[in-house]
């Protein structure tokens, strides 16, 4: 088991080197890791801010400051991640099988009445935005995490959104401007206009 321990640190350390530029850390406020309601019953990349009446923990991706809080013992709920993140967290943090769900780029899941929607995140191996819709009320949000603002990639969301008939972002993690979401937002206009144009 000491090979096995040591296997993990070592795994943990280089996920702790890889997670990104110095002094770029996620932000660790609770305000920003639960959603509004009707979406309250999910935490995004916050396991330090845990609350009794959440279960669902969604997982943007495996790096450390990411998933700080997050330990082989959790038991509050379920993790909801890819399969390259959950294979991640299984190898460095222990985290047992039956606490992960994974979800995939592209495909959608119900969980309480709430349709997840995992688009690619391109910052990483497994790392997912999370489009989320009430489907009760059809309050949507779309979480990005730390995301790639490349021209794909925003075509990605563009198309998931329109496909919704969204024309904007209902949710953004961060509540200010950000170059990310306005490049977002310029393309889904950009699409929109195509899309609504004669040929």
């Amino acid at each position: 088991h000491s090979g096995e321990e040591g296997g993990r640190q070592r795994a943990r350390a280089r996920l702790g080197r890889s997670s990104g530029r110095a002094g770029t850390m996620a932000t660790q406020h609770a305000s920003l890791k639960r959603l509004r309601p009707p979406l309250s019953g999910f935490i995004v990349d916050g396991f330090n801010f845990c609350e009794a009446d959440v279960r669902h923990y969604l997982l943007t991706h495996a790096h450390s400051d990411h998933t700080c809080g997050l330990h082989a013992s959790f038991d509050l709920g379920t993790v909801y991640c890819s399969s390259v993140t959950a294979r991640v967290l299984r190898a460095t943090i222990g985290l047992p099988e039956k606490r992960i769900t994974t979800i995939d780029v592209g495909q959608s899941i119900e969980v309480e009445g709430v349709q997840i929607t995992a688009l690619d995140a391109g910052h990483c191996p497994g790392s997912l935005m999370f489009l989320l819709e009430h489907l009760a009320t059809g309050h949507t949000a779309l979480h990005t995490g730390d995301m790639r603002a490349s021209q794909p990639i925003r075509e990605a969301v563009c198309a998931a959104l329109l496909r919704r008939g969204l024309l904007r972002l209902c949710h953004r993690c961060n509540h200010s401007p950000s170059p990310t979401t306005s490049a977002i937002a310029a393309t889904a206009a950009a699409t929109a206009l195509r899309l609504r144009s004669p040929v």
